[in-house]
């Protein structure tokens, strides 16, 4: 399977509220079906993700370092497969 994960995505506050969080996240989904990415991993706020296509069950299949209350996935192309381990790259771990 091939994946993306999404940091989570953020808007500086005088930019918040007009719909730029979910047109950039929007796009990464766009990117993904055309480079044919079965899916799309995300942690961040379940109350925010899921109103752009995210869900928690998606995910719940899945271990990995942030796999929990805020780990949330979006099958593209091919979807997801029922379970697996998923692994970040080094750099993904600089943000704590």
């Amino acid at each position: 399977m091939r994946a993306l994960a999404l940091a989570p995505v953020g808007v500086r506050l005088e930019f918040q509220r007009h719909e730029l969080g979910s047109a950039m996240i929007t796009r990464a989904h766009v990117i993904a079906r055309d480079r044919q990415i079965d899916a799309v991993f995300v942690v961040g706020d379940p109350a925010y993700y899921t109103r752009v296509g995210f869900s928690l069950e998606a995910a719940a299949g899945y271990s990995g370092v942030y796999a929990g209350p805020y780990f949330m996935a979006v099958g593209c192309c091919d979807g997801l497969a029922d379970v697996g381990n998923i692994s970040f790259p080094k750099t993904f771990n600089e943000f704590d």
